[in-house]
């Protein structure tokens, strides 16, 4: 049974409650959302974002950059490795792609200090600031994909976005894959799949070396275009950390 609105006030009043209505103009706006992680772009598009991690071995670099050729991707980088390998950085560099943070010692945040994971986070975002120009987003990935609700808060005070993945090709997950697993895995998702998405690859496999050129073939073939994180993201709205 409806109670009619006039009753209902009546009956609050008479018993000590007090009503506040606010015409709508006067009527406090939500704060947006606050984007703390992002795991695919916008559906619609014809780019999807080719992203690979480096933390561990550097197998084949140079190859994959030759099998990219003029496609930019995002390389997620740890400090480490960036130390280790300061000629590929650049390299990354002088081939435009765009270069990211993966922590210093590529740790499970999870495990650590709030401390420890500023100082993983911030560490790397001073030797990326010191080699390439600052940009307007920060992005970063969590090392293993290992992150909480509490790793997602500091690194967002700091003014990070955590960059997750829509697929990821299982190129660093035991067992070893093949070639043509990696092809498989990718070329299979359809088009709708693969619109606006992020995709996982790691730096220093040699199956997903000789991979890239089949996948890029086949994407170039359906029309969709590989792209950088931040041109996927372009024009969407984020509420600063």
């Amino acid at each position: 049974m409806k109670i009619p609105l006039a009753l209902l006030a009546s009956f609050l009043l008479s018993n000590g409650f007090y009503l506040t209505v606010l015409p709508l103009a006067q009527r406090v706006p939500r704060e947006p959302a606050v984007v703390q992680e992002i795991e695919r772009g916008p559906r619609g598009l014809h780019e999807l974002a080719l992203t690979f991690d480096a933390g561990g071995e550097d197998a084949g670099f140079a190859d994959l950059l030759e099998a990219l050729g003029r496609v930019r991707c995002t390389f997620f980088l740890t400090g480490q490795w960036m130390q280790a390998h300061p000629d590929h950085v650049a390299a990354l560099l002088r081939a435009g792609h765009e270069l990211a943070n993966h922590t210093w010692n590529h740790r499970d945040l999870t495990q650590l200090k709030d401390e420890e994971i500023r100082s993983e986070i911030l560490r790397t975002g001073m030797a990326l600031n010191a080699v390439a120009k600052p940009q307007t987003l920060h992005l970063w990935r969590a090392p293993y994909g290992a992150r909480n609700a509490r790793v997602l808060s500091i690194a967002h005070q700091l003014g990070y976005i955590s960059i997750y993945w829509t697929f990821d090709s299982l190129d660093s997950v035991d067992p070893p894959k093949s070639s043509d697993y990696l092809i498989a895995r990718i070329t299979h998702l359809t088009d709708a799949k693969l619109s606006g998405a992020i995709l996982l690859m790691h730096v220093g496999e040699p199956s997903t070396v000789l991979a890239v050129p089949a996948i890029l073939s086949d994407l170039q073939r359906r029309g969709l275009v590989p792209v950088t994180v931040s041109v996927l993201l372009a024009g969407q709205k984020f509420h600063p950390g």
